[in-house]
C-alpha cells in the first residue's frame, strides 16, 4: 500500500494559515474598524474584509478536517494490513528474512519461529 496522505510537514502550514484567516486578520480588521471609528470616520470595507477572511477561514477549516480524518482512516487501513501480514517472513535478501515481529534478520527460509523473540512465522 502506498501512502497517500500524509500531513506531518504540511498539516501544520495548513492549520497556521487556517488561524490566519480565521483569527489573525479578522482581529485586525475588528481593531482597525475601532480605531478608525474613534476617529469619527467609518469604513465598512476593514468590517467586509475581516467577515470574508473568517468565512473563508472556516472553509479552511473544514478541509482541514476533512483531510485529518481521511489521513485518519488511511492509517488505520495500513494498520490492519500490517496486522493481517505480520506473522509471515520478510524476504531481507541473502537468504536472509526478517522477522515482522521484533525486526531481527536471522531467519531462514526453514524457520519456523524467529530465534530472537519465539514468535511463530510462516
Amino acid at each position: 500500500m502506498k501512502r497517500r496522505l500524509d500531513l506531518v510537514h504540511a498539516g501544520w502550514k495548513l492549520l497556521a494559515v487556517t488561524v490566519i484567516f480565521l483569527a489573525v486578520i479578522p482581529g485586525l480588521a475588528r481593531l482597525g474598524g475601532w480605531l478608525l471609528a474613534n476617529t469619527g470616520r467609518e469604513w465598512s470595507a476593514l468590517s467586509i474584509a475581516g467577515q470574508v477572511s473568517f468565512a473563508f477561514g472556516l472553509v479552511l477549516l473544514a478541509v482541514f478536517i476533512a483531510l485529518v480524518v481521511a489521513e485518519q482512516v488511511q492509517d488505520h487501513l495500513f494498520d490492519v494490513s500490517y496486522r493481517k501480514r505480520r506473522k509471515r517472513k520478510l524476504e531481507a535478501g541473502n537468504g536472509s528474512y526478517e522477522c515482522q515481529f521484533c525486526g531481527s534478520r536471522k531467519l531462514t527460509a526453514a524457520d519456523r519461529e524467529c530465534p530472537v523473540c519465539g514468535r511463530e512465522v510462516n
